[in-house]
């Protein structure tokens, strides 16, 4: 399966949860950065034709001595003004959050799949809580209108700006997707950083 679709790495969070100074996404966990997980894995894919680390002013010297292509979020109003940002640069894009380490490629493919030519965004969720995965989903330049609306309004969550959104392909979750309590697994905490890069039954290379 072969899509030219750019791919992005929201890298502009604060990691105030993880503490001690430490931003998550350059944490060094199994021999490399958090990030580099993610970033390897979609760059061997065929589906990418770019591979992005979108990033806030003070972790974009981190991403570029890493080699990274990287776009700097030059509002840094949380996820969904980088979500904007992205798709005013691009006409489509994945958007994936950087602390998401046991993503797959089967699954991302499995998204595309299921991602309508129409639809404006194509979001996982979960039938048994309804619970959305905004930042593990396709995102289409029609939505930037709805989000400047959102913007002007003060209203800066991604699940209550897309509920105005037309079009939205949602994805469920338990059908489409192997193993999903893994594929959505994020990293909040110090410990959940050290679990990842020694004892984590799910980091299988």
């Amino acid at each position: 399966m072969i899509i030219a679709l750019i791919a992005s790495i929201l890298a502009g969070g604060s990691s105030i949860r993880i503490g001690f100074g430490i931003d998550k996404c350059f944490y060094s966990t199994h021999s490399k950065p958090l990030i580099l997980h993610i970033v390897e894995r979609l760059r061997n894919s065929r589906l990418f034709e770019e591979v992005y680390v979108f990033v806030s002013y003070r972790n974009a010297q981190h991403a570029w001595e890493l080699g990274l292509n990287t776009a700097i979020d030059v509002i840094e109003c949380g996820p969904l003004s980088a979500i904007y940002q992205l798709i005013k640069m691009f006409k489509e894009v994945f958007v994936v959050a950087c602390d998401m380490p046991f993503i797959s490629i089967n699954n991302i493919e499995r998204l595309l799949l299921q991602c309508s030519e129409d639809a404006v965004a194509c979001i996982p969720r979960w039938s048994s809580t309804k619970f959305l995965e905004p930042l593990y989903a396709i995102y289409r330049r029609d939505a930037a209108d709805l989000f400047e609306k959102c913007f002007a309004l003060g209203e800066l969550s991604i699940a209550k700006c897309i509920a105005g959104l037309n079009k939205v392909r949602f994805v469920n979750v338990e059908s489409i997707f192997i193993e999903p309590h893994k594929e959505f697994f994020n990293v909040n905490t110090f410990e959940e950083l050290k679990l990842v890069g020694d004892t984590h039954p799910w980091l299988v290379r």
